[in-house]
């Protein structure tokens, strides 16, 4: 899987030491579960000011913004790891605009509000954040 420097900068902070096991557990230890994943996925977009989203929103939005920006449908569907790229293709539905908006907003928020991404950390390690 590719990921952007940015992305792999910030997983790399939140890792330290640890070379093994999940990279996001819950505060017990164990694995996150679809519905713990998306009340953070809630909980991040709406301390961003976006609409609210699930883990699956951002894929849909990632594959759109994939192919506004002209990425190879070879290269979409590998990404997503679709069998077929009739189902990568029904996903597409943002306006460019619109995508470009919320990408824009969440890499100024990665970089210019460093308190949400400490607040997901210190959460990750049991703490509470408001």
């Amino acid at each position: 899987m590719f990921v952007d420097s940015v992305t792999l900068q910030m997983v790399k902070e939140f890792l330290g030491e640890r070379t093994t096991g999940r990279l996001f557990n819950s505060r017990h230890g164990t694995a996150l579960c679809n519905q713990q994943l998306n009340t953070v996925m809630r909980w991040a977009t709406k301390r961003l000011g976006l609409k609210a989203a699930t883990m699956h929103s951002f894929r849909h939005g990632r594959i759109s913004l994939l192919v506004s920006l002209g990425v190879s449908s070879k290269v979409v569907q590998e990404q997503v790891g679709h069998q077929n790229k009739r189902t990568t293709f029904k996903y597409t539905h943002k306006e460019e605009s619109e995508l470009r908006d919320m990408m824009d907003r969440i890499g100024a928020s990665c970089t210019q509000k460093p308190t949400l991404y400490a607040d997901l950390v210190a959460g990750s390690s049991g703490q509470q954040s408001s």
